[in-house]
């Protein structure tokens, strides 16, 4: 009884890994999706975001930082301006850098 309880272990061991390889090898497959329209791979406009972040909080500058939210965002935020105000409240003015 155990040698056959051993043997049906490794069959379906075995099968489960080649569904499983089967399942990861048909994703190469697929076609490749195009870039994302102002996607920029090279991490530039996530480096021009930050600083802008960091002029903001660093000249303790509320308006700049509530222009860097989408216009939903800000329509739908609940006192904004009071959040921002308070999330600028940690840093003293002229220390952030990037």
């Amino acid at each position: 009884m155990g040698d056959e309880t051993d043997m049906l272990r490794r069959v379906v061991g075995a099968v489960v890994a080649l569904v499983i390889v089967g399942l990861l090898s048909s994703c190469s497959f697929l076609p490749q999706l195009p870039p994302i329209p102002g996607n920029d791979d090279t991490g530039k406009q996530a480096d021009v975001a930050m600083q802008q972040i960091a002029d903001a909080v660093k000249g303790h500058d509320a308006a700049a930082l509530k222009k860097l939210f989408s216009r939903t965002a800000r329509e739908n935020a609940i006192d904004l301006d009071g959040g921002l105000k308070y999330f600028l409240s940690f840093f003293p003015s002229g220390k952030m850098t990037w």
